[in-house]
């Protein structure tokens, strides 16, 4: 017998291939008039990964709050509304000079970056602790904001604080100074700080001058989240900071813990002897957050504040 003829095979195949197409397009009309079926959308591995890790988890249960010097101290994170330890953080308390913070936050504010802050004859009269700048000279806003921060100097504090009051409209340098302490009591106002009063831009004893740990941390937030560059000033061990004039001056921080946690964000120290010692740290933990630790009124400000970041670092390490 001869073999089927390819003409046969073709016929065939047309065939069967168009009973295909008949079967396709009836599923596919079927289909269309049945509900759809939605699987559960499975997450990657990554994404599961991801959305966890962006949580904040909370520590194991913290340790016993140590024993501290201080007559007011507080513990919290920025961002949080809950402290982590708190001990008479209402009572109003001398700052000394954790003044200078807000001092140079007026000044980010208030004066052009470029414009000369002088060092008058008025501002060498300060007092206390003051740098070895010769009175006349002048240095742009952010490096006489490093004096301030960095060394601790009451003169550059003044030197702010005229350079406010005259940009204010003063003419003299008493006008500047009182010019200077209403901005710096409305400031204070604006951000919530309604049991503190400020009468100069160093913190030097005065009977009028007191602020709180609430209201300190809430300045100390306000400065993270808007001018973070001062906290940024504060974390030097030392600097060279040269005068519109020319001249060199070499200064050293005022904080013994610089050293021992260089993880440091900020700081801020203060000494007088009705303030006792103060100090505000900025100490960052896992999963970006960042612990303001205040404390006011201390015998010893750099053991409590060693304690204190040791404390944290055992709940959070």
């Amino acid at each position: 017998m001869k073999d089927a003829s390819p003409y046969k095979y073709f016929v065939s195949f047309l065939a069967i291939f168009g009973l295909v197409i008949l079967l396709l397009v009836s599923y596919l009309d079927g289909s269309e008039r049945q509900p759809a079926i939605v699987l559960p959308r499975i997450q990657p591995a990554e994404a599961l990964h991801l959305s966890r890790s962006s949580e904040t988890p909370s520590p194991r249960p913290l340790p016993p709050t140590p024993s501290l010097r201080a007559q007011s101290y507080l513990v919290q994170m920025i961002g949080d509304l809950t402290p982590l330890a708190e001990h008479k953080t209402s009572q109003q308390m001398r700052p000394a000079s954790l003044t200078k913070i807000l001092t140079s936050l007026l000044a980010m504010e208030e004066l052009d970056p470029n414009a000369p802050v002088v060092f008058s004859a008025f501002a060498k009269t300060a007092g206390e602790k003051e740098s070895q700048v010769k009175a006349g000279e002048a240095f742009i806003r952010n490096d006489a904001i490093r004096f301030a921060v960095v060394e601790s100097a009451n003169d550059a504090a003044v030197a702010l604080a005229e350079a406010i009051g005259r940009k204010r409209g003063a003419f003299s340098f008493d006008d500047a100074i009182l010019l200077f302490k209403q901005a710096a009591n409305q400031k204070a106002r604006e951000l919530g700080m309604a049991n503190s009063q400020f009468e100069n831009p160093t913190g030097l004893d005065d009977i009028g001058h007191y602020t709180t740990a609430q209201d300190l941390f809430r300045l100390v937030s306000h400065i993270w989240r808007s001018y973070r560059e001062i906290w940024d000033f504060s974390r030097a061990s030392e600097a060279n900071i040269r005068s519109l004039g020319g001249t060199t001056y070499d200064i050293a921080a005022t904080n013994e813990l610089l050293s021992e946690f260089p993880a440091l964000m900020g700081l801020k120290t203060g000494l007088t002897d009705a303030a006792k010692g103060t100090l505000i740290l900025l100490y960052p933990l896992t999963f970006n957050r960042t612990a303001v630790i205040i404390i006011l009124g201390s015998d010893d400000r750099f053991e409590d504040g060693r304690t204190l970041i040791r404390w944290l670092e055992d709940g959070f390490g």
